[in-house]
């Protein structure tokens, strides 16, 4: 199984930005830990990135990635709307593969029968007030939106898929829901400079709303890596974010606010250099002024 990754700098400076990271040194640790894990366990384990991403993780960092490729340099997208680079690199599989957040740790491969499915994703969400207010800016505002996915908006619970892990070997559904993605993004031009939409969280929308809509649409199966479902405001750091059980846990996603917690981050260090001293130098030693 191909395993792919998408780091996009955002046109920000990587050593001083924290990307929602209690500092930026945690971010890199965090990317580095990821890349490592897969690499103990797969063959082809790919990074789509810019210049700013090759420099520091390839040149500065050696992170051991399969391939490098440089990709999203001259991309139209604001630096908010992270999530539409990964569809970018969605789009562009053709042979079955995983895309895994650069927030995500397997310390093992996954089940190969959960690999051989042709959906997979980390895991259903259930909606609660944490989603459904996020999207009501969108019902109010004059956005161009489809019925299928208006239908899933105005209910109480949005529903969704966790895309920390996604992928399989549907590439026909990938191709159509990145299609669906980009014509979305397109006709509302949210990634137009002077586009005048504000306070709407697009990610979540074009990107795990859009899968499950597209998903129930179509008939489609989806087999999660987390075997239950799980509240979109229920990510626990007692579930998702305890390195001591690093080892035990098949899957962590640190999460949101989790990335700020200082025990949290402390942990990621300690882990980080335990398994892998040569990174974690190379990480600190960039941060020594």
């Amino acid at each position: 199984m191909k395993v792919v990754q998408t780091f996009w700098s955002g046109r920000k400076k990587i050593l001083e930005e924290g990307y929602g990271w209690l500092q930026p040194k945690h971010h890199l640790m965090s990317w580095a830990l990821s890349c490592l894990c897969l690499n103990e366990n797969y063959d082809e384990v790919v990074l789509c990135t810019d210049s700013p991403g090759y420099i520091v993780f390839h040149e500065v960092l050696h992170l051991p990635y399969t391939r490098y490729e440089v990709l999203y340099d001259n991309i139209k997208c604001k630096p908010e709307h992270w999530a539409y680079p990964k569809l970018l690199t969605y789009s562009l599989q053709e042979k079955p593969f995983i895309h895994v957040d650069g927030d995500v740790f397997l310390r093992n491969k996954l089940n190969p029968e959960l690999e051989s499915k042709e959906l997979i994703a980390q895991n259903r969400e259930i909606g609660t007030h944490y989603y459904k207010n996020m999207m009501n800016p969108i019902l109010m505002n004059s956005i161009k939106i489809s019925e299928m996915l208006y239908n899933e908006l105005k209910k109480d619970s949005i529903s969704s898929y966790n895309a920390g892990i996604i992928g399989g070997k549907d590439i026909d559904f990938f191709k159509d829901y990145c299609r669906t993605a980009f014509e979305y993004i397109d006709d509302n031009r949210i990634n137009d400079p002077d586009n005048e939409i504000r306070n709407v969280n697009h990610n979540i929308l074009f990107e795990q709303i859009l899968f499950y809509a597209l998903v129930k649409k179509q008939n489609k199966n989806v087999a999660t890596v987390i075997d239950r479902p799980v509240f979109d405001n229920g990510y626990t750091c007692e579930e998702f974010c305890d390195f001591h059980k690093f080892d035990q846990n098949a899957l962590m996603h640190i999460i949101g606010g989790h990335k700020r917690d200082p025990e949290i981050c402390r942990m990621l260090e300690c882990v980080l250099e335990e398994r892998y001293p040569e990174t974690f130098r190379k990480i600190q030693q960039l941060f020594t002024y």
